[in-house]
């Protein structure tokens, strides 16, 4: 048996499904010849793959070979003068050439392999969708934390005697506001009674300073405690208007409720 006809029997013999005549010439040939004992091993770990996920080829492939036997005219076993024993009920025996047993195992263990990939990409999936459920509780939680911390600081700037108190109102909407401001220019709006918005609405607070009005900051649609920083340098007034959720750059609305120096 030389180095070909080895080489094309080494996916059967890795499955223990050569002749017996057959095995001795090639184990004796792999012995002697690297390249065919390296092919071997990997068709081990083939066979392996194979056995473990117990897949079998679908009817249709043996269908096929059966009909290549038949139309080579090349029958896989000859006829002796004793009677075949009858297949079991119900089953359809076709005798299988031990050459496309190799092929066979590949392509079953790249089906186990690909679907490895599946059940990876679904468990990816899984723990993205996870991670991305902790980040949001994680951020629900650092708001709900930094809630109280607000409050006081902006407690704290009510009582401090070098704050400025500006209370917005408007006779038209009957809505309140308080903000303090601090002499650096951090500012809280610290209290208020503005009804809640539709989620696509916000609040927006500007800051007049020097005859200009500035956006101060986006107070979202049921604002608690905001802070926020100006130039207290010309400061003369605050409004609060009612805008499209992201804010504007410059208004066209009525203040909700405002405060302009005297």
């Amino acid at each position: 048996m030389d180095h070909s006809e080895v080489v094309e029997l080494l996916g059967a013999y890795a499955l223990n499904a050569v002749d017996s005549d057959e095995s001795g010439p090639i184990g004796a040939h792999v012995d002697a010849c690297v390249e065919c004992a390296e092919e071997l091993r990997q068709h081990l770990q083939v066979a392996a793959l194979l056995s473990a996920s117990e897949l079998f080829a679908p009817a249709p492939i043996w269908d096929s070979i059966a009909d290549e036997l038949t139309d080579n005219g090349s029958p896989t076993s000859q006829p002796t003068s004793e009677p075949a024993s009858p297949a079991p009920t119900g089953a359809e025996v076709i005798p299988l050439r031990t050459r496309w047993l190799g092929p066979l195992a590949v392509a079953a263990a790249f089906a186990l392999l690909a679907g490895a990939v599946v059940v990876q990409s679904v468990r990816l999936s899984t723990a993205t969708s996870d991670l991305n459920t902790a980040q949001a509780a994680v951020s629900d939680l650092t708001e709900a934390l930094a809630e109280p911390a607000l409050a006081s600081a902006a407690q704290q700037a009510l009582a401090d005697p070098q704050a400025r108190q500006v209370m917005l109102g408007s006779q038209s909407s009957g809505s309140n506001a308080i903000i303090v401001l601090m002499p650096d220019g951090t500012g809280y709006l610290a209290e208020h009674s503005l009804q809640p918005l539709p989620a696509d609405r916000t609040y927006q607070l500007w800051a007049i300073i020097d005859g200009k009005v500035i956006s101060a900051g986006i107070l979202g649609p049921n604002p608690g405690v905001v802070p926020f920083h100006i130039d207290p340098e010309g400061f003369e007034g605050f409004a609060i208007t009612e805008e499209v959720v992201g804010g504007v750059e410059s208004s066209q609305n009525d203040p909700v409720v405002a405060w302009v120096a005297a």
